[in-house]
């Protein structure tokens, strides 16, 4: 029947998307040496339309709200990602204006197949996060957080060939700025850092979010590194659970999520200080070892 064409068909585009999936990452040849940022000549130079994005509220149901500006610009990005992960692989770029000093790095999806609404919905969820990022430093009176700038390039008539076939090819890139000492303080999967690099500030801000979002959502995936200058921590590349599954895309696992959080959390310092309230299933006990990053630390 109808039914049952549409989706057997469904299953054979998906099956199609994992094969050219696993083609495009068995293709991928990792550059790690930085370019010559002071030479013109690293690299390819592209021409497309930048977007950058400020934060102004979030509704009820966790709906980011945005200005958004345009601006024609040129970018330089390396041939070949020096790193890549499930999902993105990442590039050295740099746009024209910037003198050598001034270093990003663009974020290109693996999946091909919808990668503007995979670029879109990764802006969404760092712009959620830069959101409650700000609630928690408010709620503590300093500035533990800080998202990084997020921007969309799009490439408009180029084509940016990632591959030496020209096989895959991308009209549109998240940029942001490098962090030093890239760090995964959790994940969306209840994993915690321990040793050298745990985190309280990073658990605690997960907690947070559960409780200021009324238990709807909770930013996980905590990842970045202590800032150069200063204290606190300048994060990327955020996860979202949310009771609505249908949201966030796939590293959403809805109220499952918020399990597998809070089943290896112990409530810390900044948990107490803030009065979170604990879940259910999570260990009763406090956990006061971690790191803090404050300013008198």
């Amino acid at each position: 029947n109808l039914n049952y064409e549409l989706a057997l068909l469904k299953q054979k585009q998906k099956l199609q998307r994992e094969i050219d999936l696993l083609d495009r990452t068995n293709e991928i040849v990792l550059d790690e040496v930085e370019p010559d940022w002071e030479s013109e000549t690293w690299g390819t130079f592209l021409f497309g339309v930048l977007f950058t994005y400020e934060v102004t509220g979030c509704l009820h149901n966790d709906a980011i709200q945005y200005h958004t500006r345009m601006e024609i610009c040129g970018l330089r990005i390396c041939e070949n990602p020096f790193s890549f992960g499930n999902f993105r692989s990442v590039y050295h770029a740099q746009f024209a204006w910037e003198t050598e000093e001034m270093r990003r790095i663009a974020k290109i999806q693996l999946d091909l197949s919808k990668e503007r609404e995979a670029c879109e919905m990764d802006i969404e969820i760092h712009l959620l996060a830069s959101y409650y990022a700000k609630q928690f430093n408010r709620a503590l009176g300093e500035d533990f957080l800080e998202y990084s700038e997020i921007m969309l390039f799009d490439t408009t008539e180029n084509r940016f060939s990632i591959d030496e076939n020209g096989r895959f090819q991308s009209t549109c890139m998240i940029i942001e700025q490098p962090i030093v000492n890239f760090t995964k303080y959790n994940n969306n999967y209840g994993y915690t850092s321990n040793g050298a690099t745990k985190s309280a500030t990073a658990q605690a801000f997960s907690h947070f979010t559960w409780q200021e979002s009324n238990e709807t959502l909770m930013i996980v995936d905590i990842q970045g590194g202590k800032k150069v200058s200063g204290h606190g921590y300048l994060l990327s590349d955020p996860a979202a659970h949310h009771v609505d599954t249908s949201k966030f895309g796939e590293t959403n696992h809805g109220k499952k999520g918020f399990d597998e959080f809070f089943r290896t959390h112990a409530c810390n310092t900044l948990c107490e200080e803030l009065k979170l309230r604990q879940s259910a299933i999570q260990k009763r006990d406090y956990d006061y070892s971690g790191t803090v990053l404050r300013s008198w630390r």
